[in-house]
């Protein structure tokens, strides 16, 4: 899952993600092999820092038969 959310950020910013981007993740059920996720994702705030524009995007992934 973690791997998955990188991934997800990653093709969503590019190299600023890799270059500092931090993570806070929040597990509340197991994934199991098998199991089929949707990721949704959506920008919850912009804000300008020291020259640079801290973007906070909230992911959800979500087992795709429930």
């Amino acid at each position: 899952m973690t791997s998955h959310a990188h991934e997800l950020m990653n093709k969503f910013t590019g190299p600023h993600w890799i270059g500092g981007g931090t993570v806070t993740l929040r597990f509340i059920r197991p994934v199991l092999p098998g199991d089929v996720i949707i990721y949704k994702g959506k920008v919850a705030e912009k804000n300008a820092e020291a020259g640079r524009t801290r973007t906070v995007i909230d992911v959800v992934g979500e087992k795709a038969d429930e």
